[in-house]
């Protein structure tokens, strides 16, 4: 329950003056239960006019009109109805017809679909500064993980890009899911680690900065383990090593290096690579694509050499799919 303080209305109600018996209810001292009912209050479009009256100079008789005071639009749609129009097509991914119904149906405001499409394309620049501000944030972030999905929108196929940090994630709405829309969004030269799947696309970031989704790798792992033979072997004691590397990742800055507290683990790790996809009896596996599964690229080291570290493993990233629990500020680009 709200506070009292915070109730816009309060109503007495008291028990009946009269009992079933007939005879009379004295009301009690005790304190009252207390029952809240929120509501949304009428919603109503607040409508103010401007009267602009025009006046001519007296001496050369030129025309004058008076100008609307600043900050108030040229157009029908003030500030707070933007706002919520860009909110609605964005976050609520509402068509611009609905937004249009919606308006119609709830604050009885008849807009036409081309000022709806107006309203976003305002919103759109009022927030270009702020949003080029997190995209250059994100793009110098130490680690960041980077992704894409389809993202059908009104017809068109489109792809849904995602750079994600710790304190901010940045959205880009694209027709293309090419190499240049991930340079363009954290450089042909990114700083720090990026964290990403297998796709090819990000094969320009340097291994030693990339590191690859653990959420992928466990997932890889899993299919292999289940396998027969010393192949299946392999991906139980990687499987293993990884679900071991996971706590240290996350136990802080001071054991993020492998190394350290986990040699045997590493040494563990790198000599069931150099066992290779073989069977038991020592005979390569047929498939070309067992051979390349079982193989797995460990983190950060795509095709690296099996006596590499094992780099990255211990990085705040290393467990990509955390990321999705933060409560992150939202930046969008269309």
């Amino acid at each position: 329950l709200l506070d009292a303080s915070q109730v816009d209305n309060i109503f007495d109600c008291k028990p009946v003056e009269v009992c079933d018996c007939g005879a009379p209810v004295q009301m009690l001292a005790d304190e009252p239960v207390r029952h809240q009912v929120f509501d949304v209050p009428p919603v109503k479009a607040q409508v103010d006019e401007y009267r602009r009256y025009s006046g001519r100079c007296l001496g050369c008789g030129k025309a004058h009109r008076a100008a609307l005071p600043a900050g108030v639009p040229s157009g029908q749609i003030g500030p707070r109805a933007l706002a919520l129009i860009g909110t609605l097509g964005t976050h609520y991914h509402l068509t611009q017809f609905k937004i249009r119904d919606l308006l119609a149906r709830l604050m009885g405001v008849d807009f036409s679909v081309g000022a709806i499409s107006q309203a976003h394309g305002k919103v759109a620049q009022a927030l270009k500064a702020p949003v080029l501000e997190v995209a250059a944030h994100v793009a110098q972030a130490p680690v960041k993980q980077l992704d894409e999905t389809s993202y059908p929108r009104e017809g068109a196929g489109n792809w849904a890009w995602a750079v994600v940090t710790p304190q901010v994630v940045f959205y880009s709405l694209l027709p293309s899911r090419a190499r240049y829309v991930a340079i363009d969004l954290i450089g042909a030269k990114p700083s720090g680690i990026v964290v990403s799947v297998r796709y090819a696309v990000y094969d320009f970031v340097d291994p030693m900065q990339r590191q690859i989704c653990w959420s992928h790798l466990l997932r890889d792992l899993t299919r292999i383990s289940g396998r027969a033979g010393l192949a299946g072997q392999i991906g139980r004691g990687l499987l293993g090593a990884g679900y071991l590397l996971l706590p240290l990742a996350r136990a802080g800055p001071q054991r993020r290096s492998v190394r350290s507290p986990a040699p045997p683990l590493q040494t563990s790790a790198a000599a069931r690579r150099r066992a290779g996809p073989v069977h038991a009896h020592g005979q390569h596996l047929r498939q070309a694509a067992q051979a390349r599964a079982c193989a797995v690229d460990l983190p950060g080291q795509p095709g690296c050499a099996a006596d590499q570290p094992l780099l990255g493993a211990g990085h705040p990233c290393a467990g990509a799919q955390a990321q999705d629990l933060w409560p992150h500020p939202l930046a969008t680009r269309r």
